[in-house]
């Protein structure tokens, strides 16, 4: 190799360490999956009680417990995409009874002592907004998404309930369950991404008609409900 020829190799290897010095890697990665699969454990607080009068008020309703969620999810393009969930909330509730008051026009709850098996089964759909669009930013995809869904108590009724009257016997759906949440996806890779997300649901309680009078007939309100979850997608 002559003179020349090594001032222009010498030329070309500055000109080559001088752009890659110049470039600089971009924090923001495509996510390439269009689906995925999530499984979420958590904790449900549940808001239970019932107003029956200015004076009186029971925990009527299921109470704050564990649950755990499977979701299918679906990106449409950029930042939106669906999704169709199951929740299993592991509750209980308290066994209320009537009682009469001394001028026999006001019924008054009154809690027995028992408890019983009150678990409760969520179908949703909901839409997911990633605040990345389609991409994250350092492994990190923030969303925030709405949902919608039905709610409703399952399985049987134990002795300590059965042995009440008909009338006050508490019932739990379906009920209408619409709600929000907002969480962060963390991406270890294309495949597979670690959740957490808080979420905030209402659906209506109603007190039994046994409660019911002149002055409280159809006590029906709507209760917010807040959870926590954390999990795993696994993308594809």
């Amino acid at each position: 190799m002559n003179r020349f020829s090594r001032i222009v190799l010498a030329i070309l290897v500055l000109a080559a360490g001088a752009a890659s010095a110049q470039s600089v890697p971009s924090p923001f990665r495509y996510i390439e999956r269009q689906s995925s699969v999530e499984i979420l454990g958590g904790y449900l607080f549940t808001d239970a009680t019932i107003e029956i009068d200015s004076l009186r008020s029971a925990e009527f309703g299921a109470r704050s417990a564990p649950m755990v969620t499977a979701r299918f999810n679906r990106r449409f393009g950029g930042p939106l995409s669906g999704n169709l969930g199951l929740t299993f909330v592991a509750s209980d509730r308290k066994v209320i009874s009537a009682a009469e008051g001394q001028d026999s026009v006001f019924v008054g709850p009154l809690e027995t002592g028992e408890t019983v098996s009150a678990p409760i089964l969520m179908l949703e759909g909901g839409l997911r907004f990633h605040i990345t669009g389609d991409r994250t930013f350092r492994g990190f995809a923030p969303f925030v998404a709405a949902t919608g869904g039905i709610a409703t108590e399952v399985g049987g009724r134990a002795g300590a309930e059965r042995e009440l009257p008909k009338d006050e016997r508490f019932d739990f759906g379906p009920a209408f369950a619409v709600g929000g949440a907002a969480g962060l996806d963390v991406f270890l890779s294309q495949r597979m991404s670690l959740r957490t997300e808080l979420s905030y649901r209402i659906w209506r309680l109603g007190v039994p008609e046994g409660f019911a009078t002149a002055r409280n007939a159809d006590i029906d309100v709507w209760k917010g409900n807040a959870g926590v979850s954390v999990g795993a997608a696994f993308h594809f």
